[in-house]
């Protein structure tokens, strides 16, 4: 299948097989349903995924690298690091809020290969450049404390992944995306743990 198609038949999948998702959960959505749904045939996907699994994974990739590099190329240079690391707190929430699907998805999903592809997928790996970019800069300029950018990436990353998706499954309360003090309480814990509390913000206006 040329690259082109191949491209345009995945979109496709992608765009029936989220409410699909968000509707009867992954376990329950089935192939069939997928491919009747997106009308192509079942040789046609697995022309394109291994498995179900592999759809999850190559569409949150997909979805997820969309709206980390849209908020990159939105930035506003003049603003603050600490303004662009609440907007990307901003787009995150946002994103769970728009694709509901995936954190319905989470709570029965188990792969551990697919986990590990999408952690080494090359969009997955420029969203979280563009993420270190920022962080970097705000190490440069003194707004942040002089902590390692690649090693932030992962930990913001990991705690904004367990409490609005994986928090619910460990405990049995609601997660951030539910309970708006709990999102507040993470924001402030994030943006506080990376502030430099010696920076002047006015000096820099100097």
């Amino acid at each position: 299948m040329p690259v082109t198609r191949q491209h345009d038949k995945s979109l496709q999948l992608y765009a029936v097989a989220e409410p699909l998702f968000e509707r009867y959960g992954f376990r329950k959505t089935t192939v069939e349903e997928i491919c009747r749904a997106a009308g192509v045939s079942k040789r046609t996907f697995y022309e394109l995924f291994r498995d179900k699994a592999d759809l999850l994974t190559r569409m949150l990739v997909h979805l997820a690298s969309e709206a980390v590099l849209g908020w990159r190329d939105a930035l506003d240079p003049d603003r603050s690091a600490i303004e662009k690391i609440q907007s990307y707190l901003d787009g995150y929430e946002a994103f769970g809020r728009r694709h509901p699907a995936f954190q319905k998805c989470m709570h029965e999903f188990d792969d551990g290969h697919c986990s590990r592809e999408f952690e080494n997928h090359p969009s997955v790996q420029a969203m979280r450049d563009a993420l270190a970019g920022v962080l970097a800069e705000g190490v440069a300029r003194g707004e942040l404390r002089p902590l390692d950018p690649p090693t932030l990436v992962w930990i913001i990353d990991s705690l904004l992944d367990a409490m609005y998706y994986m928090f619910p499954q460990m405990t049995g309360r609601p997660s951030a995306l539910e309970d708006p003090l709990l999102a507040s309480e993470l924001r402030a814990f994030i943006i506080n743990g990376i502030r430099n509390p010696d920076h002047d913000p006015v000096r820099r206006t100097r």
